[in-house]
């Protein structure tokens, strides 16, 4: 038997992967390419994401030559965990989207055997990886994913779902038409939980060549066309969010007309934006998501005390929290109010989706499905 390889021996100085070590690594029997399966995603190191992206890249068939790994080498898995898919994209052009569904994919496993904050507990992790699907592949110590396959191929997923999950979520957050292929395959898992149906019984890589647009615009024939036994379920359910979001459009339109009826009766005066030397009254921030909201929509604000992280997703960042805290206090005529307060407030929100949380990241939260009024034609940015 060969002696163990050192970690030394598996890199290089320059960032790339010498093929001769790293088919000395997969000739090797399992351990050193295997310690990022005792971690949590979180803890995580430079060579555990290495090993798990030449995991993905022979799981899927791929030449690990082909994936710019180098790409990945300054990140750590905390930052791993929260990256989107153009974050992905930006680093590997070709096969971003395939490892960002594996990640995905990783994190709903993980989370349906609580491994998110494990510890190195070898055996019991290496039980929960076998109970949570996988199978060994180099004797006891190594385990890969059993019948679970990327999305970015063939969007079908080969487990049963047991609860929602707040990584399948994104597509809450935004409209139908904004959906991408991932969202709309998150869609029918959690179209198929509330229906308590199994979703191996529907047959998603029929979706996969669709974006929001095109799902919006389908008819129940087109729906029965590609899934003949639960086409009518999924043509249903894109009916109730149409029908929510077209009401929660009306609403807010109604909301609009009588606010501007309201001023009309008023004498008309020149505002100047909110909390304005302090006459900004306080019965009109009865809410603190409005407040939030307002904040960000008014340039002495923003990007000042806040400011957009990614507009497109109403993603935001408190660049001064406990500025943003003292305005708060003044509206409320509050004097002891901190940003300890104010946050504790704002996840309040979380339940009914106004806002959702950005796992990871201090002082960042993000507009859920629920708000209303944050998108504007001009918005602020930081310059």
């Amino acid at each position: 038997m060969r002696g163990k390889l050192s970690y030394e021996s598996m890199f290089v100085e320059s960032s790339s992967i010498c093929n001769a070590v790293r088919d000395s690594i997969f000739e090797v029997a399992g351990t050193l390419t295997t310690d990022w399966k005792e971690k949590s995603v979180l803890q995580w190191e430079s060579k555990d994401i290495m090993f798990w992206i030449i995991s993905v890249a022979r799981e899927n068939d791929l030449n690990p030559d082909d994936i710019n790994i180098s790409q990945f080498n300054d990140l750590d898995g905390t930052t791993l965990f929260t990256m989107l898919e153009e974050d992905f994209t930006m680093r590997e052009n070709k096969y971003g989207r395939l490892l960002f569904s594996a990640m995905q994919q990783l994190k709903y496993k993980l989370q349906k055997t609580g491994l998110y904050a494990a510890g190195n507990n070898k055996p019991f992790l290496e039980q929960q990886w076998k109970d949570a699907g996988y199978r060994s592949s180099y004797g006891d110590s190594v385990y890969i994913v059993s019948e679970l396959y990327s999305t970015a191929l063939n969007k079908r997923l080969e487990f049963s779902i047991s609860s929602p999950d707040v990584v399948t979520t994104d597509w809450k957050s935004k409209s139908v038409k904004q959906w991408n292929s991932n969202d709309i395959m998150f869609w029918m898992i959690s179209v198929a939980h509330d229906s308590n149906l199994n979703i191996d019984d529907i047959n998603i890589s029929q979706f996969n060549n669709l974006d929001g647009k095109m799902l919006s615009s389908m008819s129940e024939s087109d729906f029965i066309s590609r899934e003949n036994i639960y086409g009518k379920v999924l043509f249903s359910a894109l009916q109730q969010i149409k029908l929510k979001v077209q009401k929660s459009d009306e609403s807010v339109k109604e909301t609009k007309i009588s606010h501007r009826n309201e001023i009309v009766k008023k004498k008309p005066r020149r505002t100047r934006g909110l909390g304005c030397k302090g006459r900004q009254s306080a019965k009109k921030m009865r809410k603190l998501w409005e407040f939030i909201r307002d904040l960000l929509l008014n340039r002495d604000y923003c990007p000042s005390l806040i400011c957009w992280e990614n507009y497109d997703e109403g993603v935001f960042r408190f660049v001064n929290s406990k500025g943003v805290a003292e305005l708060w206090g003044k509206l409320k005529k509050n004097k002891n109010m901190t940003y300890d307060k104010l946050s504790r407030g704002m996840r309040h929100y979380y339940k009914s989706e106004v806002f959702l949380p950005v796992l990871g990241k201090r002082l960042v939260y993000k507009f859920g499905p629920s708000a209303t009024g944050w998108r504007t034609p001009n918005p602020n940015f930081r310059l």
